[in-house]
């Protein structure tokens, strides 16, 4: 994977007459070095394979949406089953609500 890579920044460092990885900062492009380059082209490919790679951006925005909703069901199983923290909950949500009203 390494040598396509790094032989895919090559090819395209030889075919544009300005290096061809470049990034903006403060209105101004400035080239890139070989190491951002080739981390750019890796995240490329991860991206285009994203079924078939689990370190692509999709696949880690799927994986995180998935975990949050997980994490809020189990909050809420967790809240309903045991009865001390439902009424501890409440309890607090009273305190406010009368601080609020003083």
């Amino acid at each position: 994977k390494s040598q396509i890579v790094s032989g895919i920044v090559d090819s395209i460092r030889e075919s544009s007459r300005y290096g061809g990885f470049v990034k903006e900062e403060d209105g101004r492009w400035f080239e890139v070095g070989d190491h951002i380059a080739r981390e750019k082209v890796g995240q490329s490919f991860r991206d285009m394979l994203h079924t078939k790679y689990r370190s692509s951006t999709r696949a880690k925005k799927k994986r995180r949406k998935e975990e949050q909703s997980k994490m809020g069901d189990d909050v809420d199983t967790f809240m309903l089953s045991h009865a001390n923290v439902a009424s501890k909950m409440k309890e607090l949500s009273q305190t406010a609500q009368q601080r609020e009203t003083d």
